[in-house]
């Protein structure tokens, strides 16, 4: 799979509407994909301001599903850091995430 080049060379260019586009057909198709892909298509996506909430978070469900797709730390840290810009506290998108993914509801194993 290229995608991971072409979401580099998309970010080189500053082309965001095609990354947009990018990023709309890949989602699905992420567990396909090898970890250096996923982390150049969440870095690329990043760097061109991307809102697609639902590439979002099936690139943090790849990184917890398949951990070991990650052959070094390069492609760890290329992919951690995009996301952990998009998280809570940076303003405006990462607010409404912050309690979807909240720790207060499970309610299973409440103090005893």
């Amino acid at each position: 799979v290229l995608l991971g080049m072409a979401a580099a060379q998309l970010s080189r260019l500053g082309l965001r509407d095609v990354m947009e586009s990018l990023c709309a057909y890949a989602w699905c198709r992420l567990p396909q994909c090898g970890g250096r892909d996923v982390a150049e298509l969440t870095s690329a996506a990043v760097k061109l301001g991307c809102e697609d909430k639902r590439f979002f978070s099936f690139v943090a469900s790849f990184c917890h599903d398949h951990p070991h797709a990650f052959a070094c730390l390069r492609d760890v840290a290329l992919v951690a850091a995009p996301l952990l810009h998009r998280l809570p506290g940076q303003g405006h998108q990462g607010h409404h995430h912050a309690h979807q993914g909240s720790h207060h509801g499970s309610g299973g194993s409440g103090g005893g």
